[in-house]
């Protein structure tokens, strides 16, 4: 353990350190907005939600990606409420945009009493496409890519996020603190007690643990069966693997509150959003490679089902960790070796802060 081995617990129970996670996280860093697979082709669309915007993301005639505020330029209105192809249209008063967030159409534009702000333009906010994956910010200036994050697209590439699409797409709402939920999926400390006959039933060892820059590592040799290597071979398209990535499930913490977790044959993706120092959303995307074989498709549907399984057995647990931690006499919460990601994580949390 290095620098922080304790957690106060005033970070998830008081409004004065939500605001400053809100001021210092989400509004200036790159975050996550979807799989390319989303954008399948030119002139189409999708839109990201997040508690407190919505945004239009788009891949324009050219083939490149953009990313705007999902409003129209007349009144305001949600111009998209799911993903599509073809024209951008208002669907109040008939507005039509350009992928690229040019303004193409008004309806009766003689008649128009003003013109439209932004110089006929959607406002548009920063957004790139690296290693099969979209990212945003919404920052004035937002920071360079650091050395890790990059790295962690070069080690990704190899996996093919584009060719993934989602078994399972859902947004889950959960009445506690939203580190909760995140820190649980990247706590290994509870799996012996919380799992005991599903995960732990399947590991002989605890995951390896790496630190990248803000992100994190963990790598878990899961399911050490005498089959794994034949199924292994039959199922890992896309690469080219190493042996570790093939049989060893990777789970990337990207700061500030992304996790996913990656094998050739499947990734799961959960992105975790406060709503307030109470509230949360877990977007939970389980995904399948496109093209997938009899073999290669049974076993992602089982693991998927696993998961789910898993997935309940925390979800018990988060309101009694909510309302503990709220009526707790303990200011600060110790932690264990196991729970080396967390400790990673708020010291990360506590630099942004503070800076």
């Amino acid at each position: 353990m290095d620098s922080q081995p304790y957690i106060e617990t005033d970070r998830y129970v008081t409004d004065s350190f939500f605001q400053k996670e809100q001021n210092s996280l989400f509004s200036k860093l790159w975050l996550f907005a979807g799989i390319s697979s989303r954008l399948p082709q030119p002139q189409s669309h999708f839109v990201f939600t997040t508690p407190q915007h919505s945004f239009l993301i788009t891949r324009d005639e050219k083939g490149k990606v953009h990313a705007f505020f999902n409003n129209c330029l007349h009144r305001g209105t949600q111009l998209a409420s799911k993903s599509g192809k073809g024209p951008i249209r208002c669907p109040y008063h008939g507005w039509k945009y350009k992928h690229d967030g040019r303004l193409e159409e008004v309806a009766k534009p003689d008649k128009l009493l003003s013109v439209p702000c932004n110089q006929g333009r959607l406002r548009k906010i920063h957004c790139m496409e690296r290693s099969g994956m979209i990212w945003v910010s919404t920052a004035e200036s937002p920071p360079e890519l650091d050395t890790e994050l990059d790295a962690i697209f070069t080690d990704l590439e190899g996996y093919r996020f584009e060719e993934f699409s989602p078994v399972e797409a859902r947004d889950f709402r959960f009445p506690v603190n939203w580190k909760i939920v995140m820190e649980n999926s990247l706590d290994f400390y509870h799996v012996a007690f919380a799992h005991s006959s599903s995960v732990n039933a399947h590991v002989n060892n605890g995951p390896s643990f790496e630190t990248l820059g803000r992100h994190n590592l963990q790598s878990l040799f899961i399911a050490p069966y005498p089959w794994r290597s034949w199924i292994d071979a039959r199922t890992s398209r896309g690469g080219p693997y190493t042996q570790k990535q093939k049989q060893s499930l990777h789970k990337y913490f990207l700061f500030p509150n992304l996790v996913l977790n990656v094998l050739p044959y499947h990734i799961t993706i959960m992105q975790f959003w406060p709503i307030d120092v109470n509230r949360c959303w877990l977007r939970y995307r389980f995904c399948l490679r496109k093209g997938a074989g009899l073999l290669e498709r049974a076993r992602v549907y089982a693991t998927w089902l696993a998961s789910r399984w898993i997935l309940y057995e925390d979800v018990r647990l988060y309101s009694g960790i909510q309302v503990g931690m709220k009526r707790s006499p303990f200011s600060k919460q110790p932690l264990h070796e196991e729970e080396r990601a967390i400790q990673h994580f708020h010291d990360q949390l506590s630099k942004i802060i503070e800076s």
